[in-house]
């Protein structure tokens, strides 16, 4: 049938992720595949069994593909490969996922043209230095968006084997979106040598679990006006602490998420002080803040304590606040650590808040009364309070 259609571009799409397809199905696929003068758009998410067998088929030139995704269904791990002969010479958006695709791929060697550059849980046999990655990355000055994820980057791959000291820093000129997942040191070596001028939105998972140094993250978002927003919500999680910073009221919009995995909210707490202490000049524009307990059945048998001076690092760079909803789990340990014996602190951080409220259980008013020192000192300055009470 593909023979005697008209010759016109082709779309290839299956997005079925909770099934095999069917023998038929795949032939469908298989064929159209074969017509790689007419293919301009792929999309592949399916089970990895039948997702090989398709990839086996693209071991051509397609000359005019310019999107592609393909994906495995299910997070397995097995790092799928391209085929030698795959070649897409008009390739403008690629994302490939659970791929051993070897920086030095002619996949990516030669796409100069991309403007959407996805490599998402890169497979451990396809592992690559700061230095590899930014070799290549010079050579994509159109790219917009951008995606290094890594499935174990283990320090025996040589995370830490940085760039030269005199490599080039090079410019992304068009970058306005990049996502990183990794160890802190892998990331800290790219921004080193980069520069994203017009970058807009920045999505950062650190899997160090212990404490880092972050400067040159902080040295982006001081020069970056872009990342700065009105509105910030700090989750704990079960196993991580979660920031994002957004416009207000825009629950889907975000300029700048961090996340960095750890467990026990004393941890949590201090990962989220060494962030925010080099976050800084972002948090510094947030009104409004969100502390969230995502897990609240968790508090029933985690140690939820954290040490006050942790809450006050946290605190310090918000000097613009003026709303805080804090989870009715949470909410003893902040109305201690706004506190001191002389009312110092209470003065000191978040000094333009106005409007404070609980969120949390229903029958917790005995929760608003432990802010009654720090609403009393405020009142006293003249800077008054208002207590609310949100539930769920």
């Amino acid at each position: 049938m593909l023979a005697y259609s008209p010759h016109l571009p082709l779309t290839i799409d299956h997005l079925d992720a909770d099934r095999n397809i069917t023998a038929e199905e795949e032939e469908r696929i298989t064929l159209a595949l074969r017509c790689c003068n007419r293919v301009r758009q792929i999309r592949l998410i399916m089970p990895v069994s039948n997702l090989q067998k398709l990839i086996m088929a693209m071991d051509e030139e397609f000359p005019i593909l310019e999107f592609l995704l393909i994906a495995p269904s299910i997070d397995h791990g097995v790092g799928l490969t391209f085929p030698h002969g795959f070649q897409a010479p008009s390739l403008r958006h690629l994302t490939a996922g659970d791929f051993a695709l070897p920086i030095g791929s002619p996949l990516l060697m030669t796409q100069v043209g991309l403007v959407t550059l996805n490599l998402n849980l890169i497979h451990s046999s396809a592992y690559f230095t700061p230095s590899e990655l930014l070799q290549r990355l010079s050579l994509m000055p159109q790219l917009e968006t951008l995606t290094i994820s890594f499935r174990a980057p283990a320090p025996n791959h040589g995370f830490n084997q940085l760039p030269t000291s005199d490599m080039a820093r090079i410019t992304l000129p068009n970058l306005s979106w990049f996502s990183f997942a990794g160890y802190s040191a892998y990331l800290e070596e790219l921004l080193a040598h980069i520069s994203i001028p017009l970058i807009k939105r920045l999505d950062i998972m650190y899997t160090d679990q212990h404490l880092f140094s972050v400067p040159h993250l902080g040295e982006l978002v001081t020069k970056t006006k872009n990342l700065r927003d009105n509105a910030a919500e700090l989750a704990f999680q079960e196993d991580s602490v979660f920031l994002w910073v957004k416009p207000l009221l825009e629950a889907r919009v975000h300029t700048l998420r961090v996340r960095v995995f750890g467990r026990h909210l004393n941890f949590q707490a201090a990962l989220a002080a060494q962030v925010f202490s080099f976050l800084s000049p972002v948090l510094s524009t947030v009104m409004d803040l969100a502390l969230r307990w995502d897990h609240p059945s968790l508090s029933i048998f985690w140690p939820v304590l954290a040490h006050p001076s942790h809450w006050r690092k946290i605190l310090r760079p918000l000097s613009n606040v003026n709303t805080l909803f804090v989870h009715s789990t949470l909410v003893g340990q902040i109305s201690h650590c706004l506190q001191s014996d002389d009312g110092e602190l209470a003065m000191k951080l978040l000094p333009e808040l106005n409007r404070l409220g609980c969120v949390g259980r229903d029958d917790g008013d005995d929760d608003l009364d432990t802010f009654a020192a720090f609403i009393e000192a405020r009142q006293n300055d003249g800077r008054p309070v208002t207590l609310v009470r949100v539930r769920h």
